[in-house]
C-alpha cells in the first residue's frame, strides 16, 4: 500500500461487520482523521492517507473533514450508456425489480432511483437487496428519492453489513448517479445527501468526487492483537 500512497504516514485498514476485508469506507476517512487530529499524529490543513483502494486526501473544513475520494467510474459504461442501467434490483417494498446502475468509487455500488409509487421509509432492508446480474465481490446498494434542486434522501444497504444509519462513498455513488442519469448537468456539481445518520455534501469535478461532513469519536479502547 506504501507504494500507492508514498506521501502517505497512515494507512487506514476498513472491516466489514461480518469481518470481510473492504477497499475502503468513506465515512471511516474521516472518522479515521478525526482520530488523527486528536492524538496530533498530524500537522497542517490537509494530508493525505493510504486505503485499500489507494491514496484519499483528506481536508479539514469547518463542520467536519472534507475526503477526496478521487476517481470513480461506471461499473459497466456502454451497458448503462446504452439502456440508463444495467441491472435490477428486487428489494422488499418493491412487487417488481427496479432498474439500476452500478459505479466503482474503489468499492462497488449499485443505485436504484425510487420511481414514485415506492416508498423509501418503507423498503424492508432487514432482508438483502438481490442484484441481478450479482456482482462477483458483492455489493453496497443505494436507494435514493429525490428532494429538490441538488438534493436527495438515501438508504443503503452494505455488503457484509446489513442497513446502516450512513455511507459515504455511498452517498457519493448516489449523487453520481443521480447526476448521471439528469445528464451530468454542469451546474449541478455540489450536493446535500440526507442519510438517517446526518446530512453529507458530495461534490463533482468531472470524473472526481469529494464527500464531506462532520466526524466524531463516541468511544474509545483497547485491543490485543494475536502473535
Amino acid at each position: 500500500m506504501r507504494e500507492a500512497a508514498p506521501d502517505a504516514q497512515w494507512f487506514m485498514d476498513y472491516r466489514n461487520a461480518d469481518g470481510s476485508e473492504a477497499q475502503m469506507c468513506g465515512n471511516g476517512t474521516r472518522v479515521f482523521a478525526q482520530f488523527l487530529c486528536d492524538r496530533g499524529l498530524v500537522d497542517g490543513v490537509e494530508f493525505p492517507i493510504a486505503t485499500r483502494a489507494g491514496r484519499k486526501l483528506i481536508t479539514r473544513a469547518e463542520h467536519g473533514f472534507r475526503t477526496d475520494l478521487g476517481p470513480w467510474t461506471l461499473s459497466r459504461a456502454d451497458e448503462a450508456r446504452g439502456r440508463g442501467m444495467d441491472s435490477v434490483v428486487q428489494v422488499v417494498g418493491s412487487p417488481d425489480p427496479l432498474p439500476a446502475i452500478s459505479l466503482d468509487l474503489g468499492n462497488p455500488h449499485t443505485v436504484v432511483a425510487l420511481p414514485p409509487s415506492i416508498s423509501l421509509e418503507l423498503l424492508d432492508l432487514s432482508v438483502a437487496p438481490r442484484v441481478d446480474p450479482e456482482p462477483r465481490h458483492g455489493t453496497n446498494v443505494e436507494f435514493v428519492r429525490a428532494i429538490g434542486p441538488r438534493h436527495i434522501s438515501m438508504r443503503v444497504h452494505e455488503r457484509g453489513v446489513g442497513e446502516t444509519l450512513s455511507c459515504g462513498t455511498g452517498a457519493a455513488a448516489a449523487a453520481l448517479a443521480t447526476w448521471w442519469w439528469a445528464g451530468t448537468p454542469s451546474d449541478e456539481l455540489a450536493w446535500r445527501v440526507d442519510v438517517r445518520g446526518g446530512t453529507l455534501m458530495v461534490d463533482i469535478d468531472g470524473g472526481s468526487v469529494g464527500l464531506a461532513g462532520p466526524a466524531q469519536i463516541v468511544a474509545a479502547g483497547q485491543v490485543s492483537l494475536p502473535d
